[in-house]
């Protein structure tokens, strides 16, 4: 049973609300942390997808993080951003949300507000083959004709989503 977190500590499973994620092995698609902008706004990230490797694990410091379209002077909660749909997504690793958030403070169940991560291509492995991807799952590796077709995703930096939050939300451009 999934519960959803309305801001307050909430335990979940093994999971209680809010925590530092050390790994990916914590991460839920769905959870979301409060990212505080210079304006004194927040902006919400959320957990996506973690990222996969070439034998099809999940990675243990990478995700796929996404920054919705919203924005509020209250901290998201799961009843706040609720509808609200993913602007830009792009992988990070597990410091993003240290640095920008500093903890996941709730989940909220992607499929809740309609959320479905297209097919992307994604670097893999060693070798850097590319793969199409859905999220967490490898579809198959790229073709030559998937690279006019099927869009990249992104590596974001640890402090990329904040940079991209305030351009987007204040006009901003960060000096990070």
């Amino acid at each position: 049973m999934t519960e959803i977190n309305d801001g307050k500590s909430v335990k979940m499973s093994a999971l209680t609300y809010p925590f530092v994620p050390k790994s990916t092995t914590s991460l839920i698609p769905g959870q979301f942390w409060g990212i505080l902008l210079s304006n004194g706004r927040y902006v919400c990230g959320r957990v996506l997808a973690v990222c996969p490797q070439a034998d099809g694990r999940p990675h243990s410091r990478h995700f796929i993080a996404g920054l919705l379209d919203w924005h509020s002077e209250e901290a998201p909660t799961s009843v706040n951003i609720a509808g609200h749909p993913v602007l830009e997504q792009g992988t990070a690793h597990i410091k993003t949300i240290v640095r920008t958030g500093g903890h996941i403070i709730g989940h909220r169940p992607l499929e809740y507000d309609a959320i479905e991560l297209a097919p992307t291509l994604f670097c893999i492995g060693p070798r850097n083959r590319f793969a199409v991807v859905q999220g967490s799952i490898i579809l198959r590796f790229a073709t030559p004709d998937d690279d006019t077709r099927i869009a990249y995703l992104p590596g974001w930096g640890p402090e990329y989503i904040r940079a991209r939050a305030e351009y987007l939300f204040t006009g901003k451009r960060s000096s990070t």
